[in-house]
């Protein structure tokens, strides 16, 4: 709207084919940032002048001009139709020049941009980042995470790398608000870098009567999506929560709940840490965004603090409608949430009756169910161990509470297998047949790890089953039939053993 600003944008000789193919490419670049913070329309003859000679001259530019061209036109979306041909022909331009590349924050800014326009120089910028790993700030480290970590770019090679250079930083470049970014990260792509997360704990238990309850929630949530356990430093996320459970809000307990179940921690002052949890959430809970809720009464249940009320208002039908409104693989997972809450609530008296209750989710149909080569070789080593003992072997078992047994036998007092299908078995819908346990026999399963351990331990308890743990790096050295029945056996013998001494 000013006269002068308007002369002055229309004025020929300022724009004219000379003054542009004179100008340096700063000058052009410096005009059109100037002319976008002006609100020029995207559509005016200047501005398109300006990106059309800029467009001309890219092959002239090098890499670090290249890169500051893409970080300020895919910054600006009102300017897209544009600046989106700028972007992609820079960004093409440096795909074939990444070579080029030797600066640590040249690197991390076309990693910022390139991610969402140009995979194909994503990868590049990956193996450049590889290489100049050794160069880069704890800063450029922490940015690089978060985009990997974003966009769920797993690039294990790449991650150890920076792990480990940022491993060598001092801890005064390694602030409180960095380590929780890197910690965040990690969980985020499921990637474990032992003497990294090593630091963070150290570093976090150091500072821990100065972090503020956020600090602690995002910490030890981080650390619980990443599996892992630091008893040290979650003993004093929950002494920190009881001398400071006042400047929790309820979203932050619950993380720290969740933490807790995903890890199956107990903290060593649990009565009056389970009783100042149930005084912060009572009359709060049940505002939970219903995913949120359901979240936390399971975690309650792995930690077996559940109470009656949390599990009839998650058996609602009501409530369970709320959970169907995502995606199939994620309404699966909480109709199996919701099933092993009911179960946790039959089978552990929970206030519950002795019927389990109804789940109106669907189960997902039409998957097949994955099976991995330790599952089938353990199969085939169950069935040889029992092909003397017919019908002593159950495989694949679907029960009512929400988990599959991978396999399912009985032994008696000698430790050799017996007839299954005349047993009791209230964990399979029809109820198994009407004979009891004979004495002294024990009955043995493997369990899916798609529950927490911490679950499905003490109902399998509630079931009189002993649970048997097959571990693969155990299991992968054994290299013959014999040698794997031979394994099952003893395993079986040392758990009767074990439970006999108790």
């Amino acid at each position: 709207r000013d006269k002068k600003y308007l002369l002055l944008l229309n004025s020929p000789p300022l724009f004219s084919s000379s003054f542009l193919r004179s100008s340096s490419f700063n000058t052009l670049v410096s005009l059109l940032r100037a002319l976008c913070v002006l609100g020029v329309s995207p559509h005016s003859k200047v501005l398109q002048s300006l990106q059309h000679e800029t467009l001309w001259r890219l092959r002239r530019l090098n890499v670090r001009q290249l890169t500051l061209l893409v970080d300020w036109t895919s910054g600006h979306p009102d300017y897209k139709e544009g600046n989106e041909l700028l972007t992609s022909a820079a960004l093409k331009s440096l795909e074939l020049r990444w070579t080029e590349l030797t600066e640590p924050r040249t690197i991390r800014v076309l990693m910022t941009r390139a991610v969402r326009h140009s995979p194909g120089l994503m990868d590049k910028l990956e193996d450049k980042a590889l290489e100049l790993a050794w160069r880069f700030t704890a800063e450029d480290i922490r940015v690089m995470l978060l985009i990997l970590a974003s966009h769920q770019r797993r690039a294990v090679a790449l991650l150890r790398a920076l792990s480990y250079h940022l491993d060598q930083k001092p801890s005064s470049e390694l602030n409180t608000p960095l380590l929780m970014d890197i910690a965040y990260a990690y969980g985020r792509l499921n990637f474990q870098h032992t003497p990294m997360l090593q630091r963070i704990v150290s570093e976090m238990i150091a500072r821990l009567q100065e972090l503020t309850a956020n600090e602690v929630s995002r910490c030890t949530k981080s650390l619980g999506f990443v599996k892992w356990l630091h008893l040290p430093l979650f003993e004093g996320c929950a002494q920190h929560f009881l001398n400071q459970s006042q400047h929790y809000t309820t979203q932050q307990l619950c993380n720290l709940i969740l933490s807790f179940a995903r890890l199956n921690f107990q903290p060593s002052n649990m009565e009056e840490f389970y009783k100042k949890v149930h005084e912060s959430l009572e009359g709060s809970w049940q505002e939970l965004d219903p995913f949120l809720k359901a979240d936390l009464v399971w975690s309650l249940c792995v930690l077996q603090q559940a109470k009656p009320e949390h599990i009839a208002a998650v058996a609602d039908c009501d409530f369970q409608t709320k959970l169907t409104g995502v995606t199939a693989d994620r309404r699966e997972g909480y109709r199996l949430k919701l099933t092993q809450i009911a179960a946790s609530g039959q089978l552990e008296s929970i206030g519950a009756s002795s019927v389990l209750p109804t789940i109106h989710i669907p189960a997902l149909q039409g998957k097949a169910p994955t099976t991995t080569p330790l599952q089938s070789s353990l199969s085939t080593a169950l069935q040889n161990l029992t092909r003397s003992f017919p019908n002593s072997l159950r495989t694949d078992v679907n029960t009512v509470f929400g988990w599959t047994v991978d396999a399912e036998l009985v032994v008696d007092s000698e430790n050799k297998p017996i007839n299954l299908e005349k047993l009791v078995a209230p964990h399979l819908p029809g109820g198994g047949g009407s004979e009891q346990l004979p004495q002294g026999a024990y009955s043995f399963s493997s369990v899916r790890r798609h529950i927490s351990p911490g679950h499905f331990a003490p109902l399998l308890t509630c079931l009189c089953c002993v649970h048997l743990q097959v571990p693969y790096y155990e299991w992968q050295e054994l290299n013959s039939d014999w040698k794997k029945e031979a394994y099952l056996k003893d395993k079986i013998a040392k758990a009767v053993a074990e439970d006999r001494a108790k």
